[in-house]
């Protein structure tokens, strides 16, 4: 049978089931995982390494999000994570073998290295976001069966060890987790400002000014709506960098006006969660009232 990574899941009623699966190019049967909820969306991804690739699935559907080349043994392989680098947002970490036993490993022929892996490698590797938008989680993963309860954030060992599947723990096994009640994530916060344009009838431009007020990046290319006092949508338009925390930037739209206007605008909708994970999702809006456009002569 091809070689797979499956997930089960269980259900008192119905038992064990499989939930997914995805094909993997070589394994040895010794591969490990782990997990982590790199979006803080509430659903953990998987990390898994096998004969040739480190790969991040989706924990719900098994659908590959990333993958880096790792070729090993699978004898010592292991993938971790932790905060290496104290940047508040989590690393992958691993190793790799080039050479086994003087040998390159046995099954390096089934890998498939194209012209985008790295392909063939040694040495320990660290993996990051480079805008800090994956979640937080601790400093320090201790072996290969970490479970959280079983080391302090100073690396001593508690004596006794509490249960991490009980009622106080966290109900997982070699998962990286942020802790209990932590809102860590990005918070977009937009103020609107306007400025006419030439004489009245003419137009204003909006100008909002975006700012990541959280503790964790955001992604470029976030939708901001404009709407008018009335709540009808006049346009819309798209950060176009990504925002570290306290990171900013200016979006503008132009419109028509005559008379006295209202205006309001959104960033990544103000009524629940949008497209990017925030640590609050209710402050994502902002208006500018009585913008005049004055006739000079009738």
């Amino acid at each position: 049978e091809a070689c797979a990574f499956r997930v089960y899941e269980y259900d008192a009623g119905a038992g064990v089931s499989e939930k997914w699966a995805t094909p993997l190019p070589e394994c040895s049967g010794f591969l490990s995982a782990t997990a982590f909820d790199f979006e803080g969306d509430g659903a953990v991804e998987v990390l898994t390494h096998d004969d040739c690739f480190v790969y991040v699935l989706d924990g719900t559907t098994g659908a590959e999000h990333m993958r880096l080349s790792a070729p090993h043994a699978t004898w010592t392989e292991f993938v971790s994570l932790a905060d290496v680098d104290g940047d508040l947002s989590a690393d992958i970490f691993f190793s790799a073998h080039d050479v086994w036993n003087g040998a390159p490993p046995l099954n390096l022929g089934k890998c498939g290295y194209g012209a985008a892996d790295d392909g063939l490698r040694h040495g320990v590797f660290t993996y990051s976001d480079p805008d800090g938008a994956w979640m937080p989680t601790r400093r320090i993963w201790n072996q290969q069966a970490y479970h959280i309860t079983n080391v302090r954030a100073d690396g001593t060992l508690p004596k006794p060890e509490s249960d991490s599947w009980g009622a106080m723990g966290y109900n997982n096994y070699r998962v990286a987790a942020q802790g209990k009640a932590v809102g860590y994530g990005a918070d977009l916060v937009v103020s609107l400002s306007a400025s006419l344009v030439g004489f009245c009838p003419g137009e204003v431009e909006l100008v909002a000014r975006v700012e990541n007020q959280g503790i964790v990046g955001a992604p470029d290319g976030v939708k901001l709506t404009f709407r008018d006092a009335s709540g009808k949508e006049i346009g819309s338009a798209k950060t176009t960098k990504k925002l570290a925390p306290g990171g900013s930037e200016m979006v503008t739209l132009t419109v028509p006006i005559e008379g006295k206007q209202s205006y309001s605008v959104e960033v990544d909708t103000d009524t629940g969660a949008g497209a990017v994970v925030e640590c609050v999702e209710d402050n994502n809006a902002g208006a500018v009232h009585e913008v005049t456009c004055q006739r000079l002569v009738e």
